[in-house]
């Protein structure tokens, strides 16, 4: 809530972009978009990326199906979980290198042992977010919106 993130504050971040959505050199979609019509999200981007883009897909639907089966939630949850499992092996590629040395460093850091498992990814359903804030913690990310917010109609305050 404070902004102090590795990335910055993310209202920051939206509010740099936001205003460039209809920017003709900018594709601008949400994640929610996505989980309602993988399809069309994926069919607007390869007419924005050009006419190759759309004419690979239309003369080939497989790779239509590769693209949605590749971007999808369960096959990133798939390749985030054997990548876990890749640090522990002998055979690290030099790729995960830097990711094992965060491990490492972490594990350093010996945290109790009665945390739950740490996951970057959640379950990937849209509004999942309510099962995990308190009313308190809703009300307080509410403030924070209007507050960021400011002068920026489009946007709407989340409920339960």
């Amino acid at each position: 809530m404070t902004g102090e993130l590795a990335y910055n504050d993310y209202f920051d971040h939206l509010l740099d972009w936001y205003p460039h959505r209809n920017d003709p050199n900018v594709f601008y979609t949400t994640y929610e978009d996505m989980k309602k019509d993988i399809k069309s999200v994926i069919l607007k981007l390869s007419r924005f990326l050009g006419d190759e883009y759309i004419e690979a897909i239309e003369k080939d639907n497989g790779v239509l199906n590769n693209i949605i089966l590749y971007s999808g939630f369960d096959y990133m949850k798939k390749m985030m979980s054997e990548m876990r499992n890749l640090r522990q092996s002998e055979d690290m590629d030099f790729t995960f290198i830097g990711l094992n040395h965060m491990y490492e460093f972490n594990k350093s850091l010996k945290p109790p042992r009665d945390l739950p498992e740490f996951a970057k990814v959640r379950k990937g359903i849209v509004g999942d977010w309510r099962n995990h804030f308190s009313v308190d913690q809703t009300e307080r990310l509410n403030r924070k919106f209007l507050e960021k917010n400011e002068g920026f109609r489009s946007f709407t305050v989340v409920s339960d």
